[in-house]
């Protein structure tokens, strides 16, 4: 169909898809096609066969995706390593992202032009996206407006942009919080006992040293911070520096401290513990437990026998809660109860593979993707909660990495800590960026808001 579609070089793309249908197979029994026009009318909808591979013949058409309004008409599509469509929105201006298996929009990437009309990867290790645009159907002044339109551009991976934005090192930097009233973000230095704040404004890092390792920060909504430090919660004032106990616990574990926590939609502050390394590589398992701060200063404990409690979030819908115990290499979804702040019947959600290491802190996207950090495994994942799979790897440049975090104006930047600690001098000095944090942009989503901890 190509060939011939080359050889008609007069006939503009809408022309052509009257006439023939792009599609793609998704494995070898299913095949995607789009029919965005047909001869009796618009669908606007991505559909899904059967495919026998044996036979060529296709069956069973159901419809996996209908574009939205302002995505306007699907076009052509082309499909990833990861088994996920790419559609080309004729006079939507943009290509989307899709998961067959849930249909749902997993991303967008939006183009200079209105008329986009196909796309296809390639490149010597196939990391380029070219899209092809067409000027048909435009007047003067559109085309006057969009002097690229008919041209072929290219999208790389490379638009996704990683810098290193604080350069003073974290021993082990964690659960970075951004900040909207300060316009800045709060994280931990937890083996040099500190809370810190970058200002994204001035570039400068302030810092209170407090007199345990502190695992975990939080926002507080009558100002300051709540803070999970040795085996104590406790509020952090950040003028006075005056660090007031809430409560103590796990008073018979002196080996134990806490670490990551994360305040709920109800302003909960949850945070775990873990038991310290005895020697490199040498801790107590199966002592820790996942916390609940409530507002009034009550404490419930959720979860026990945890090896590393860390990671944590809640689905947009606050149906459920999210939690990392990074021993078991895996993230785990649990049924969450918004009123009473109680979780139950845990399922693992996703296991690590091999070259992405132990999970570490973790974060929530607007579009309910969830962001894990992989310390040793030296990159961010993306993993969607519905289909338990990993859609997106970004790798940064130092292995430690240790949490994330969106932020900035409109949450359209992550924030991603590392530590130095763990590293010996010969992979120091090939480290140069450990224990820095990083800003990525280029991510084609948005964070949202971290919850405040109500009292």
């Amino acid at each position: 169909m190509m060939g011939r579609w080359i050889l008609q070089g007069g006939i503009s793309q809408v022309q052509w898809q009257r006439r023939f249908v792009p599609l793609c197979w998704r494995d070898t029994k299913a095949l995607c096609t789009r029919s965005s026009l047909t001869s009796q009318c618009l669908s606007y909808s991505v559909d899904a066969f059967d495919y026998d591979l044996q036979t060529g013949k296709i069956g069973n058409r159901r419809s996996i995706y209908k574009l939205e309004k302002e995505e306007s008409i699907p076009d052509g599509m082309s499909i990833d390593t990861e088994g996920k469509l790419w559609v080309a929105c004729y006079d939507g201006g943009r290509v989307i992202r899709l998961d067959p298996e849930t249909g749902k929009r997993l991303q967008t990437v939006k183009l200079p032009v209105d008329k986009t009309t196909s796309c296809c990867f390639g490149g010597n290790d196939y990391s380029e996206m070219y899209v092809t645009t067409a000027t048909d159907g435009m007047d003067k002044e559109w085309l006057s407006r969009q002097p690229q339109a008919g041209g072929i551009f290219k999208i790389m991976s490379s638009s996704i942009k990683i810098e290193s934005v604080v350069k003073e090192k974290n021993r082990m930097g964690e659960c970075p919080v951004w900040e909207e009233r300060e316009n800045a973000l709060v994280y931990v230095d937890i083996n040099s006992q500190k809370v810190c704040r970058w200002s994204p404004v001035t570039n400068e890092v302030q810092s209170v040293s407090v007199d345990a390792r502190v695992g975990s920060v939080a926002l507080r909504q009558c100002g300051g911070y709540v803070i999970a430090l040795g085996t104590r919660f406790a509020f952090l004032d950040w003028d006075t520096q005056a660090v007031t106990t809430i409560l103590e616990l796990e008073q018979d574990k002196p080996n134990n401290r806490f670490n990551d926590g994360k305040v709920d939609p109800k302003g909960r502050f949850f945070a775990g513990t873990m038991a310290e390394e005895t020697a490199p590589g040498v801790r107590a398992r199966r002592q820790g437990a996942l916390y609940t701060l409530f507002p009034d200063h009550s404490v419930i404990k959720q979860l026990d026998q945890l090896d590393i409690s860390n990671g944590l979030d809640w689905s947009l819908d606050h149906r459920t809660f999210f939690h990392i115990d990074s021993l078991s290499y895996a993230v785990h979804a649990f049924s969450y109860d918004v009123h009473t702040g109680k979780i139950a019947c845990p399922k693992l959600l996703y296991h690590l593979e091999k070259e992405e290491q132990m999970p570490d802190g973790m974060c929530i996207d607007a579009e309910g993707k969830l962001w894990v950090a992989c310390i040793d495994g030296g990159r961010v994942i993306r993993i969607d909660p519905e289909t338990g799979k990993r859609i997106q790897t970004v790798r940064l440049p130092t292995p430690r990495i240790t949490s994330c975090c969106f932020g900035g104006k409109d949450y359209s930047e992550m924030y991603v800590t590392s530590a130095y600690d763990g590293l010996d001098e010969a992979t120091l000095a090939k480290e140069p960026h450990a224990g820095e944090i990083f800003k990525i942009t280029g991510l084609g989503v948005k964070g949202i808001p971290q919850n405040l901890y109500a009292a």
